[in-house]
């Protein structure tokens, strides 16, 4: 579409002013609906990298709090760097800043001696408190509960990469392989 108005301009152009003695006026809107066009192939190209990219939100003790645009499979770390870095009263040893990222996620970086909250407490271990935190935690801490074995643990987690967090214990049965036999042995022993 911006290419027919760019060319309707230039033939615009020309009809009005008229062509110039040697057809420089016509050279000159060439050039122009060329740097036109290139303008308007970089934009659609920025707006296709958009659609590959995911938008986490980062606060606490980041230079610059906000939703940051990263390519998928990005690591907490390079959120941090986007966000300006970790501030002087910042704690990164509470958070695992290699773990990889996933669309809509939060995360909270907490100040020194700053106890984190119930979500955020699972991010370093994939545990809260004796529960293992379904959102958070890696392949081998899903195996340790009863009845998730590889191939499970693995449905898990590719279910959040393609889903997001679980809303709620009972979404775990959507993955495939836990039905409600596996999912009464272990609802006591998970969170989210």
């Amino acid at each position: 579409m911006k290419k027919i108005v760019s060319l309707f301009m230039a033939i615009l152009v020309l009809l009005l002013t008229g062509c110039g003695e040697d057809g420089i006026l016509l050279s000159q809107d060439t050039e122009s609906v060329q740097v036109q066009n290139e303008a308007a192939s970089e934009i659609n190209e920025e707006a296709a990298l958009s659609d590959e990219l995911m938008y986490v939100y980062v606060c606490g003790e980041v230079v610059e709090p906000g939703v940051y645009p990263l390519p998928p499979g990005s690591r907490i770390y390079e959120l941090v760097e986007a966000a300006g870095g970790l501030t002087e009263s910042a704690a990164p040893e509470s958070v695992n800043l290699a773990q990889e990222l996933s669309d809509g996620q939060m995360i909270n970086i907490p100040a020194e001696g700053e106890m984190q909250d119930t979500s955020a407490a699972g991010t370093e271990t994939g545990t809260d408190g004796d529960k293992v935190n379904i959102n958070t935690a890696s392949k081998e801490l899903l195996m340790s509960l009863n009845g998730i074995g590889e191939t499970k643990a693995d449905s898990i987690l590719s279910y959040r990469e393609q889903n997001g967090p679980f809303d709620s214990l009972e979404d775990l049965m959507q993955v495939d392989g836990i039905g409600q036999g596996t999912f009464s042995k272990i609802k006591d022993k998970i969170t989210i």
